[in-house]
């Protein structure tokens, strides 16, 4: 399976690695695919950055929940991707 990469690498900016997961929830009835509205409007699908102490089934699981207040079944995985990134919040570059 090949690795897509989204966003590019600034010159001179140091990248710290997040490893993250995330679902992909569809709704059996309306094939509609559940999507996290932030404050600025950006749409991302449910989940986030893994803890040290997580599996990546412990983060997705306790991700979800936070976002959506639903308990999930994880079921099969997809896909893996790089994104390059900088988060505002933190200050910090990611890969």
């Amino acid at each position: 399976m090949d690795v897509i990469t989204f966003g590019q690498r600034q010159q001179n900016q140091h990248y710290i690695t997040r490893l993250a997961v995330y679902a992909v929830m569809r709704d059996p009835q309306t094939g509609k695919i559940a999507v996290i509205q932030k404050k600025d409007g950006m749409l991302f699908l449910p989940g986030g950055g893994i803890e040290t102490y997580e599996t990546y089934e412990d983060c997705l699981t306790r991700e979800v929940l936070e976002e959506t207040g639903m308990d999930v079944e994880i079921g099969d995985f997809i896909g893996r991707a790089n994104q390059y990134f900088y988060s505002k919040n933190e200050t910090t570059y990611y890969l």
